[in-house]
Order: C-alpha cells, then sequence, then structure tokens
C-alpha cells in the first residue's frame, strides 16, 4: 500500500490561518478596491516600477500586493534558509514600495482618500507582525 505524505499540503494550510497571511490577502483586497475602476491590469512590475499617474499608481498597488501571500507561503514552507531570507527581503520591499505609493496617492489629492488611509494603516499593522514573523520564520532551521 502507498502512504500520501500530507505535510507539505498541511505545511500551506496552516500559512493560510497565520495572521501575517491573512492581513496580505486584505492589503490585496483593499488594493483591489482602490484600483476597481480599471477593469485589466494592463502594468507588469517592471514597466510601473516607479509609476507617474494615478493610474499607474494604483496598478502599482494591486502588481505588488499580489506578491505578498505567494511570498509569504514560499517563506513559510521552504527548507531552503537562504530561500526564507530571501524571500521575508523581498516581503519587507514590497512593503516599502506599497506604502510609496500610498503616500504618492495621498499627495496627489486621490478621491479615495477614506481607502488609502485604510491601506496605510493595513500596511502598518503588517509590518508589525512581520517583524515578528521574519524572526519565527528565520529561526526555524
Amino acid at each position: 500500500m502507498i502512504e500520501y505524505n500530507n505535510t507539505k499540503r498541511d505545511t500551506v494550510s496552516q500559512v493560510k490561518h497565520t495572521a501575517l497571511y491573512k492581513k496580505a490577502i486584505v492589503i490585496y483586497e483593499l488594493s483591489r478596491k482602490l484600483n476597481q475602476h480599471n477593469h485589466l491590469i494592463t502594468s507588469t512590475p517592471e514597466r510601473s516600477y516607479y509609476p507617474k499617474d494615478q493610474v499607474g499608481l494604483r496598478e502599482g498597488l494591486t502588481v505588488a500586493s499580489i506578491r505578498l501571500p505567494y511570498t509569504i507561503a514560499l517563506a513559510h514552507t521552504s527548507p531552503n534558509y537562504s530561500l526564507k531570507v530571501g524571500s521575508s527581503k523581498l516581503i519587507l520591499q514590497t512593503i516599502e514600495r506599497l506604502r510609496l505609493y500610498c503616500k504618492q496617492l495621498q499627495s496627489r489629492k486621490s478621491r479615495d482618500t477614506n481607502d488609502i488611509v485604510a491601506l496605510s494603516q493595513e500596511l502598518e499593522s503588517f509590518k508589525q507582525l512581520y517583524t515578528n514573523w521574519r524572526l519565527i520564520i528565520t529561526q526555524q532551521n
């Protein structure tokens, strides 16, 4: 009889229940809400690395926030220490990029000020969770 190893699937399932992963989903949903008037995401991270217009900023928010849950799961489930550290650095860079986009949108007097403020608050909360999570993740090996 062949036994099926559920450990990898169970680990991924556990990641989805962590506070950091859930917060990343909230951030993605808020960024998507800010970008709701754009029906298609046409930019890639390379094209809109530092977008100049409001549409580009909103797309940049969404594109950057898409990566957060995936990168968290990758760092959380990988047995490779250097991949964990690299992924956690990428998460920090993404947080900073998202905060920059929010500041730029706020400075342009965007019509969605309340949503931008809410996203900024979620990013601050995420960063606090991230700090604790990174210590745990990097000490697992």
